[in-house]
């Protein structure tokens, strides 16, 4: 699923859309964009991560 024709499409069309909107933006607001993108990878990860070891998630909800 991840290497197919569709996916990878999906992909491109996000990385121009990216791109279009971020055209000519000072650098101030693209490191802070930079920051989001970097992060939300890492939470994409990290969620991976735990499936793959079949860990649960590290808060105990009955003590919220």
């Amino acid at each position: 699923m991840y290497s197919s024709d569709e996916l990878t499409g999906i992909a491109e069309n996000c990385k121009n859309f990216m791109n279009e909107i971020t055209k000519d933006k000072p650098e101030r607001d693209l490191a802070v964009l930079e920051e989001i993108v970097v992060k939300t990878s890492l939470f994409e990860y990290m969620f991976w991560d735990m499936a793959e070891k079949k860990e649960e998630w590290p808060i105990n909800l009955q003590e919220s």
